[in-house]
């Protein structure tokens, strides 16, 4: 009971040093995103489900305003995924299951709707989305050569069938400012990619948990 007493009180003697960002600050975040599983409809009766995942996600922000901010930020994940291939040629579907690899860059703009320590906002962003599907499009490729640290390797290297495309989305979540340096951020975001080979555009959601840092 003690510790649980003395935890409080050292969470109330952070949130009253908390101070609000000003016009002109810096900021960079560094947290957990949950992609959630979705359902993509490709052509022909093609299809891709993606699972749940947890992956990272990081970014800056800059202070345009007290309240308006403009920045930049990253999510990466690798969730597993299903996906049935319907040949030309009339011949029986494909089913594989694999790993994928999506990485998402945006470029975003936020709005914080108080100046108090606890504050929600909204946000809406661009950029682009790179998914691989870590499934091999050619013959390997094997190479080898003089590494100055490792010596004399060999390897050998995969091209995949992989894409990237222009994304843009919207989201909203909850900030709170511990204190002056620090604050804790969670938000869900909604982001549609813009995909040229599938029936309706994939909307990719996720859930975001971050830690941030202010100077």
């Amino acid at each position: 009971m003690r510790t649980f007493v003395t935890l409080c009180l050292l969470l109330a003697a952070g949130s009253t040093l908390a101070q609000s960002p000003r016009a002109g600050d810096f900021e960079y975040t560094i947290g957990i995103a949950y992609s959630i599983e979705q359902d993509f409809d490709g052509r022909n009766g093609s299809f891709l489900t993606l699972e749940t995942r947890t992956g990272f996600q990081g970014g800056f922000d800059y202070y345009v305003t007290d309240r308006l901010t403009v920045g930049f930020d990253a999510t990466w994940v690798r969730p597993r995924y299903d996906a049935q291939l319907v040949p030309e040629d009339g011949e029986p579907a494909i089913d594989i299951s694999h790993r994928a690899s999506i990485f998402s860059g945006q470029f975003n703009g936020s709005y914080y709707f108080t100046d108090n320590p606890v504050k929600p906002y909204v946000e809406g962003g661009l950029g682009w989305t790179y998914f691989d599907s870590n499934v091999s499009s050619d013959s390997p490729i094997t190479g080898c050569w003089w590494d100055p640290w490792w010596g004399y390797i060999c390897d050998t290297f995969y091209t995949t069938y992989n894409d990237t495309s222009f994304s843009y989305g919207v989201g909203l979540g909850l900030r709170w400012d511990y204190n002056r340096n620090l604050y804790f951020k969670g938000g869900y975001r909604w982001l549609e990619v813009e995909f040229n080979n599938v029936r309706d555009k994939p909307m990719l959601e996720n859930a975001s948990l971050e830690i941030g840092f202010k100077f």
